[in-house]
């Protein structure tokens, strides 16, 4: 229940590194690599972070936790923009550990979704990726179809 990289998992990933040194690395997972306060690493991202030979990947998104969250980035020293993106279809409520964290947390889904049957849910959404030659756009939706959130990522290098 809190996620674990098997033997085979860890050598697909080592495996896709060696033939991809030089491209971004984008992780999708179940589970969560950090707290919801970004306050430590749990176990996951520090077996991804050995297969991929302790190079951090460049994004982590994951929906364990019943969330839209886009952490800052540099959370724990890490370059891995961390996403949370598990606000897909249960319905959730504001969470004060979000609230505590504007430290970390750069932007999380909080309106209303003006729901008459559950009055504290909040807006569910999902997140887009768009990739265009070397940029990357991740756009955050939600149920109404409006975006929320949005940014687009440039190479930092000639890689």
């Amino acid at each position: 229940m809190k996620g674990d990289l098997n033997q085979e998992q860890a050598e697909f990933v080592r495996s896709v590194r060696a033939e991809h040194q030089t491209q971004r690395v984008i992780i999708l997972t179940h589970h969560d690599p950090i707290t919801l306060q970004a306050k430590a690493f749990l176990p996951l991202y520090e077996q991804v972070l050995d297969a991929l030979g302790g190079v951090a990947p460049d994004f982590w998104f994951y929906g364990h936790v019943h969330n839209g969250i886009v952490y800052k980035p540099d959370v724990l020293g890490s370059k891995t923009l961390f996403r949370c993106a598990g606000h897909g279809a249960i319905p959730y409520g504001a969470t004060p550990d979000l609230e505590a964290a504007a430290d970390v947390v750069e932007w999380y889904e909080s309106e209303s979704a003006r729901d008459p049957h559950r009055k504290v849910r909040l807006l569910n959404g999902f997140v887009a990726l768009t990739i265009d030659g070397k940029n990357l756009t991740e756009s955050w939706i939600s149920e109404q179809g409006d975006e929320r959130w949005a940014r687009t990522y440039k190479p930092t290098t000639s890689a």
